[in-house]
């Protein structure tokens, strides 16, 4: 009896151990966002420039949220690619020079970068939107 204990106590910290090291890698920062630096934002959201940067660069939200990313002559907008296969709501066939408005529809990881001063990759002037249920 006692070792049928242990053996099962031994596959639980196993699954738990499993379980952490699972999560931990799971996230892949984009754009230099970890899952640690994304900012909780509300219902209606801004993202603005400051310099050549984005503010918040890292934005957390939940499904049916509105974010507004601005856009200038100065800083065009653009989207990244789409992240695992999540179509980017803030695509368009050409850089934006004003400001963008999407509703947030479906969970996912959303880039946007500037064209002049980021890129595609994530490198430079360039941020992230998570999309939580």
């Amino acid at each position: 009896m006692k070792f049928n204990q242990f053996t099962k106590c031994l596959a639980l910290i196993g699954t738990m151990t499993w379980a952490a090291t699972v999560s931990a890698q799971a996230f892949d920062p984009i754009a230099g966002c970890t899952d640690a630096s994304f900012i909780d934002g509300g219902s209606e959201n801004i993202i603005n420039t400051s310099g050549a940067s984005y503010t918040p660069k890292c934005l957390r939200v939940r499904v049916g949220a509105f974010v507004t990313i601005e856009a200038t002559q100065h800083h065009p907008l653009a989207a990244m690619p789409d992240i695992d296969g999540a179509l980017n709501p803030f695509a368009s066939e050409s850089p934006s020079v004003i400001p963008i408005t999407q509703q947030m529809n479906s969970p996912g990881f959303y880039g946007y970068f500037c064209t002049r001063h980021g890129d595609e990759e994530g490198d430079g002037m360039a941020g992230v939107i998570e999309v939580v249920p």
